[in-house]
């Protein structure tokens, strides 16, 4: 399969229309609801600096809106966000929610099955249109910020320790941004791959896949300087208590 082609459909997804204009609309659509902030972006990763779009609660995000004395944004926030009360501009994740996988190498192809092999409970997989895909989970609520960065982080070291996938270890916080679709990159045009039949994925169902992979309660406190996980009464210690 080349990751130009449309990939055959599978139990749990399907696969986006054919018609490019679109996809972007349905990524904002799949990320927030309609009473939430959105932010696109220039730049990734540098969430005080990045964002030159802010997207008001009162407009509809699914429009798509921004300013259009400045050129098209090609980037877009993962997570709600609320203006900051620094400068009123940069964008701070106010619902720690939806996380992003990434991987460091391999091909569109190869990465999309080894992804497939794994079994992520994704919500939608967006390819940047360089190198990699964008895996993205959007969970059916929050979560505190030190369980959703030590869980993602309990999970990266899991998916490169029992499938050998590179798995970015740089992506386990919630200020990240994603390729909005139809920007062209090095290798071709960003796009969506696979949307998830599920609208959310629930806590239990992560949780169940998360300990199907190695995560356990003593790696998630590992991860980080925390006492245990509140969100995910799913995850058992290694004497069976529940956490």
């Amino acid at each position: 399969m080349n990751i130009n082609d449309e990939p055959v459909e599978g139990l749990h997804y399907s696969t986006p229309p054919t018609d490019l204009s679109l996809h972007k609309d349905i990524l904002a659509s799949i990320l927030f609801d309609k009473d939430e902030s959105i932010c696109y972006g220039m730049l990734t990763y540098k969430c005080n600096s990045t964002f030159t779009h802010f997207i008001d609660p009162s407009m509809n995000c699914l429009n798509g809106l921004y300013d259009e004395n400045l050129p098209p944004p090609p980037l877009i926030h993962i997570n709600p966000a609320s203006l900051s009360a620094k400068n009123g501009v940069a964008a701070q994740s106010c619902s720690p929610r939806t996380m992003l996988f990434e991987m460091d190498s391999g091909s569109g192809t190869d990465q999309f099955l080894a992804w497939q092999r794994c079994g992520i409970p994704f919500t939608v997989i967006n390819y940047t249109g360089n190198k990699s895909l964008h895996v993205l989970v959007r969970l059916e609520t929050p979560l505190p910020l030190d369980e959703y960065e030590c869980l993602h982080k309990a999970i990266t070291t899991c998916l490169r320790s029992k499938f050998n996938m590179p798995v970015d270890t740089a992506t386990c916080k919630p200020n990240l941004t994603t390729k909005i679709p139809g920007f062209s990159g090095k290798a071709g045009t960003s796009r969506l791959i696979a949307i998830s039949n599920n609208a959310t994925v629930s806590h239990t169902d992560f949780a169940a896949w998360a300990v199907s992979i190695g995560v356990t309660k003593e790696l998630i406190i590992a991860s980080e300087s925390v006492s245990g996980y509140r969100g995910y009464n799913s995850f058992t210690s290694q004497n069976n208590r529940k956490v």
